[in-house]
């Protein structure tokens, strides 16, 4: 395959930004080292100098700093349109394997370790009818993780737009999702199958940093 751009953004404000340098790092020796790839960071701070970029963002109490995380990704769609993939990942993970072509897709999702092999009924969906991420019984048969994800710029990027606005229409009905920014990429994958549903084995080559708060954002 010929070598693809991409860019690999994370978001880290507060004490969360001690977490750049070590995400970065294995992100150099194993995230698509075949490929052009850019590493950019969404910080209220300066980043360690292996980003490429950086966007400034404020630091939002929880869970408003993973929840906008869309928002500020999409308004920057136009710089965006440099890269022909763009994948996002939590702060406090690191990658301790290589990460190869399998992950090149229109839209890439990784199956939640914690609900495989479970019932549709008993996944985490939101039945609230009033909220942009529910998900009604029969549609959603999966269930995936917020921590990484992305796609092809012409894919991922419209569906940022469209779980932004969902988010925006719950806060404007006083809704919030019972998990955040991950119920609405479910809600949005009900709807939209991935072309790439990878199993959590992607997720086991990346390890949790130590933290006192699973939010890559707050601090």
């Amino acid at each position: 395959m010929d070598k693809r751009r991409v860019a690999l953004c994370t978001f880290a404000t507060g004490r969360y930004k001690e977490f750049l340098q070590q995400l970065a790092d294995s992100a150099k020796q194993h995230f698509l080292v075949n490929h052009d790839v850019e590493l950019i960071a969404f910080t209220d701070g300066d980043p360690p100098q292996e980003f490429d970029r950086h966007y400034n963002v404020p630091h939002l109490l929880w869970p408003y700093g993973t929840l906008y995380r869309y928002r500020w990704l999409y308004e920057q769609i136009t710089d965006m349109r440099n890269y022909e993939y763009v994948f996002m990942c939590d702060v406090d993970m690191r990658f301790v394997d290589d990460i190869a072509n399998e992950i090149l897709g229109n839209i890439v999702a990784v199956l939640h370790a914690g609900h495989l092999n479970k019932r549709p009924r008993s996944l985490p969906f939101v039945r609230e009818s009033r909220s942009a991420a529910c998900i009604i019984p029969g549609r959603g048969m999966n269930y995936y993780a917020g921590g990484f994800q992305g796609g092809s710029i012409r894919r991922y990027m419209p569906a940022c737009k469209t779980i932004d606005t969902g988010i925006q229409q719950d806060e404007r009905r006083g809704i919030m999702a019972e998990w955040h920014d991950e119920s609405h990429w479910n809600a949005y994958l009900a709807r939209n199958s991935p072309a790439i549903s990878l199993p959590p084995i992607l997720l086991g080559r990346t390890r949790r940093l130590p933290t006192r708060n699973q939010n890559p954002c707050s601090g």
